[in-house]
């Protein structure tokens, strides 16, 4: 696989496109191996692989067609260059068979003409488009650096600062969108894009707790399986106290896997102490890390450690760029022989995510729920919560298939996790660990995504199916207690389900104003204090303070991101309007 490309249209043959030669240049910044150059007739790209000595996983058709795939790419139980050989000659025949793609990956197929892209349906492997459709990249970094002009889109700013990752295809900026992972793009004389089909999700399927958990655990285990012969014990997964890692050790012992496991937190952490118990009593190897305990760095070396941050994270991850530079450590440390990185976020997809009863609702509503998590306060004065909660529910509504639809479906709502959220709050984060080494999000793959929207809902509430679910793949695994003061096997008890009820009903607009209600201001991290920041940015905030005002951010997490724009901002404001 390659971990990183770019595609240019370009005039004609041996002609050359204005983008290239900036493109080039970040991506050698970013330190990426010599590129593998190709060309057509109306088309030039480059990939680069993770490390110099690979070489891109690529296939030659019996016409002169070539495919390539960047990422990690699954098509049913194969890997790599078979599963790529396999997808380009049923892509050819228009036979893909699409819910057997899984993995986080982009696919390239082309012939002389044209070049048709696509990237894993969930949208767990992210590109990026300029607004011509004349480049397309899988660096976000690199296309703020190539193009000529770049101008701040607030809303995407907003989303960012707010909500950990700009939603439904915008960035930080307006000339920069995020591809659309559920339809094919063809770059040739002209720029067309074709729908895939929809998600095949069946009727709301009858039976019981242990039926319901069969049905869902199929499609994950078959994945499993493909993880396992193209992988073995190189798989590198966290454990927690939680659903989501419990269920995928079980699901690759089942397979017979002992995968590396690691847990991040501190020692009193229920998830840390749950970890080492389940680990101990199985004699499984654990790493436990506290990066709590990161000893500040000298204020140059921590100018050094965000500019590596910008060029690793890709311009602006989740989490912000100023740290201490243990999450690229550890991230790196995941991968570093190869293995393959399990993240096991998206386990949600069986269990009641949002917290919401089994009715309809208005997407307005679901954005009152759960994306509500500030305090408007820490935004300019042109900020307009009205406007800015109407684009993110009209995003909603258009990812789960409800365009121009006020009130969505219950099951349209479930849908909203897997398909807005993860797409674009998880894919980010994902995209990054594939720039690193092989790595996917299991629950985040058509299938198991499909089967959870047609199972009840009400077998979702408080955990129930996913506890069983955990039972039936290792009952050993499962007798042993969660951070959430249960054991699996015994499932959540009547106090638990009777508090998780209650929390369903609390109405929308009430949860609007929670975050505020509880908020209090947070201690900032040595990252943070004063002396390192200006030491990284200055003083002034010239970028971002007619969006955000950087005093009123008592929030942690929303103070990072708003020195990582104006860093980034600042890294490319030769070009910035």
């Amino acid at each position: 696989m390659v971990a990183a490309f770019y595609i240019l249209r370009v005039p004609g043959a041996g002609e050359p496109a204005a983008a290239e030669a900036p493109l080039a240049r970040s991506f050698d910044r970013q330190g990426f191996g010599p590129a593998t150059r190709e060309e057509g007739r109306t088309w030039r790209m480059a990939l680069y692989p993770r490390r110099r000595e690979e070489p891109p996983v690529r296939y030659d058709g019996p016409s002169g067609q070539r495919a390539f795939a960047a990422g990690t790419l699954f098509y049913g139980n194969r890997f790599g260059a078979e599963a790529l050989a396999v997808l380009d000659e049923d892509y050819r025949a228009a036979r893909v068979t699409w819910d057997e793609l899984h993995g986080s990956f982009a696919v390239i197929i082309a012939n002389p003409d044209e070049v048709a892209v696509f990237t894993d349906r969930p949208g767990t492997f992210h590109l990026f488009r300029d607004e011509a459709g004349t480049v397309v990249s899988s660096s976000f970094l690199a296309m703020a650096e190539s193009l000529p002009r770049l101008t701040i889109d607030p809303q995407g700013l907003y989303e960012y600062v707010l909500h950990e990752a700009p939603h439904g295809g915008p960035t930080v900026f307006k000339e920069i969108s995020v591809f659309d992972s559920t339809s094919v793009l063809h770059l040739g004389q002209t720029v067309r894009e074709a729908a895939m089909p929809p998600l095949a999700v069946e009727d709301d399927m009858r039976g019981s707790l242990d039926d319901q958990a069969e049905r869902c655990l199929e499609p994950m285990r078959a994945q499993v399986k493909a993880y396992a012969a193209a992988f073995g014990d190189r798989i590198d997964t966290a454990l927690s106290g939680g659903f989501d890692s419990r269920l995928l050790l079980a699901l690759l012992r089942e397979q017979g896997v002992r995968p590396k496991l690691h847990v991040y937190g501190r020692d009193a952490d229920p998830d840390v102490q749950v970890a080492k118990r389940v680990a101990a009593g199985e004699g499984l190897a654990l790493q436990h890390m506290d990066k709590s305990r990161a000893a500040p760095l000298e204020i140059d070396a921590f100018a050094a450690q965000v500019e590596s941050n910008l060029i690793a994270f890709d311009g602006y991850p989740n989490d912000g760029l100023f740290n201490s530079g243990l999450d690229l450590a550890t991230r790196r440390q995941r991968c570093a022989d190869g293995e393959l990185m399990l993240n096991g976020g998206g386990g949600e997809i069986f269990r009641n995510f949002f917290y919401l009863p089994d009715r309809p609702l208005r997407a307005r509503a679901l954005v009152w729920a759960f994306y509500s998590q500030y305090d408007p306060v820490v935004c300019g004065r042109g900020f307009d919560q009205a406007s800015h909660e109407a684009r993110l529910a009209r995003s909603i509504a258009r990812a789960v298939g409800a365009n121009g639809v006020e009130t969505l479906t219950r099951r349209q709502i479930e849908a909203a996790y897997p398909l807005f959220r993860c797409r674009y709050w998880m894919g980010r984060n994902n995209s990054v660990n594939n720039r690193l080494g092989f790595a996917v999000t299991p629950y985040c793959a058509t299938r198991a995504v499909a089967v959870s929207l047609s199972t009840p809902l009400a077998l979702k509430n408080s955990g129930r199916l996913q506890a069983r679910m955990i039972e039936r793949t290792d009952p050993r695994l499962a007798a042993y207690p969660s951070a959430y003061g249960f054991s699996f096997d015994s499932g959540p008890p009547r106090l638990y389900r009777l508090k998780d009820a209650l929390n369903r009903q609390r109405p929308p607009l009430l949860r609007r104003y929670t975050y505020r209600l509880r908020r209090r201001a947070s201690a900032m991290p040595w990252y943070l204090g004063d002396a390192y920041v200006q030491r990284v940015i200055g003083q002034g905030f010239e970028h971002v303070r007619p969006y955000v005002d950087p005093q009123k951010a008592t929030d942690v997490a929303q103070y990072n991101r708003i020195c990582t724009l104006e860093y980034l901002f600042r890294h490319v404001e030769d070009r910035l309007r």
